[in-house]
């Protein structure tokens, strides 16, 4: 299952279940800090993260971050985002 159909899934059942949250897909930044900005396929925010986001990115952390690896991302993937 690709981020396509793993983020529809998700942003159906945030519609259906959980009004008031948000879901964001890739290409959109989670800033850390200053330094660490992390672009995650799906990002989650629950309805008391929500005074969190802007327009431009989510600034901390989310209630879930998804992060669907590849052979070409892997190495990636597996070291730098996993140690965020």
């Amino acid at each position: 299952m690709g981020s396509k159909e793993l983020g529809k899934l998700l942003d159906n059942w945030v519609t259906d279940h959980a009004p008031g949250r948000e879901c964001f897909f890739a290409p959109h930044d989670v800033v850390l800090s200053p330094h660490i900005v992390a672009r995650p396929d799906l990002v989650y925010v629950s309805e008391k993260q929500c005074e969190i986001i802007n327009e431009a990115n989510v600034p901390g952390a989310s209630d879930l971050v998804v992060e669907i690896t590849s052979p070409a991302t892997k190495q990636r993937d597996h070291k730098w985002k996993k140690a965020l």
